[in-house]
């Protein structure tokens, strides 16, 4: 009789432990999704000779953690909520445009096929995936992280001793590699690898309990990372970068003390390599004047033009490149416009429906006064990061992140007031 209750044992054991392998496994490719950018173009330089491609990454990546998450309880049908369902209902708008040209016998123009097939292999697993990371806390598990942010500072501290230059626009379109093995991307992929990682050491100094020593080595880990962020000079990042530092210092006990000290050491930094790059770059009045600007209120004129050519559903995925008789990739630098040019009114407004839901859970916690674990402090920051970046850099493949925020919002902020009071 003994020996079988402990056959019985051991058999019930070897699921729990292999549950939890399966979640471990999981947990490192969620953080490896979130903080490796860097670290992909590194390893891909040295297999390959030349940096890889962190979008086509994401998508084989961000596969085998849906079938993890799923496997483990990580996400189940309770993950179907309105904001979800507002996402699938885009893609059924984008669906029903490619099926419109097929059946039409037009051809889908490379760039338009992209956006459809990214939007069902990287928007919406970004989704799913950051709903997942929202449940599992990685926040709280400051050690993985280490992993991703060490490496950086490392290279940044090399391109500091070489040339601070490296790290800015000057270097758009040249990769800086140092020993011939790691890889810097500057400018505006440094600096989103780095509000990201500011970000997170922002929200764990809140983590700590009494410990003032930690805290305050998480929040000089914050400044110096947000330093760096100045120096890239990527103007839209760092705007957002702000946005979400102000949202997290705000929720931290309105302790403006802790704030300035994050900002005090990002100054410091920026003064002790000045650039006369950064200064035009970071100038109200020189971006202004800015071909860059002036580019983009152009490309948003058009998009408004689109808009009311194709109200109702817009001009379909690519359709704003055509609007500019251009073949190949073209977008007008905001989601909202290009939600609005090629998607109409019913693709922009089950977009603005998932993004106002998120909003409101942070208005709903912000009202509850309630002091967010370190993974909803992340998630809320990244969010907001995310959402001012999407209004000028990129189209809906490069803000794949975005959706990746909002997943993560969606699953660790609470959705109703009863959550906020658990």
């Amino acid at each position: 009789m003994t020996e079988r209750m402990s056959s019985a044992a051991t058999l019930a054991v070897r699921p729990a432990l292999a549950h939890a392998a399966l979640d471990r496994l999981l947990a490192f490719g969620c953080v490896l999704l979130l903080f490796g950018d860097y670290l992909t173009l590194t390893l891909s330089r040295v297999t390959s000779g030349s940096a890889g491609n962190w979008l086509l990454f994401t998508a084989i990546l961000q596969l085998p953690l849906l079938g993890l998450a799923v496997l483990v309880g990580r996400l189940d049908r309770r993950a179907l909520t309105v904001p979800v369902l507002a996402m699938l209902g885009i893609g059924a708008v984008i669906a029903g445009h490619v099926a419109v040209s097929w059946l039409s016998g037009e051809e889908l123009t490379d760039y338009a096929a992209d956006k459809a097939l990214n939007w069902f292999g990287v928007c919406l697993p970004a989704l799913a995936c950051g709903m997942a990371i929202g449940r599992l806390g990685l926040v709280e598990r400051p050690t993985a992280l280490l992993w991703f942010a060490i490496p950086l500072w490392a290279m940044c501290a090399a391109a500091l001793a070489i040339d601070p230059v490296l790290l800015t626009v000057a270097h758009y379109a040249d990769l800086a590699v140092f020993l011939g093995v790691f890889v810097l991307p500057a400018h505006q992929a440094l600096a989103f690898s780095l509000a990201k990682l500011g970000l997170c050491a922002f929200a764990r100094a809140d983590a700590v309990g009494g410990d003032r020593r930690r805290r305050l080595g998480w929040l000089v880990a914050a400044g110096l990372t947000f330093g760096l962020l100045l120096l890239t000079g990527a103007r839209t990042y760092l705007l957002g970068a702000v946005a979400a530092f102000g949202l997290l210092s705000w929720f931290a006990g309105r302790r403006v003390g802790r704030a300035l000290l994050m900002v005090g050491v990002g100054v410091v930094l920026l003064i002790a390599f000045p650039s006369e790059l950064i200064a035009e770059r970071i100038d109200p009045w020189r971006v202004a004047q800015s071909l860059s600007f002036t580019e983009r209120t152009d490309l948003w004129g058009t998009a408004l033009q689109a808009f009311g050519e194709y109200p109702l559903f817009g001009a379909g995925p690519g359709g704003f490149a055509a609007q500019l008789y251009w073949g190949g990739r073209a977008y007008p630098h905001n989601l909202l416009l290009e939600f609005l040019s090629e998607l109409g009114l019913v693709g922009a407004g089950l977009f603005l429906a998932t993004m106002f839901a998120v909003f409101a859970r942070i208005v709903r916690l912000a009202r509850a006064r309630c002091r967010p674990t370190p993974t909803q402090a992340f998630a809320m920051g990244f969010f907001v990061f995310a959402v001012v970046g999407g209004l000028a850099v990129g189209d809906w493949m490069r803000n794949s992140f975005l959706f990746l925020a909002t997943g993560m919002c969606l699953s660790a902020l609470p959705a109703s007031a009863r959550g906020v009071a658990r």
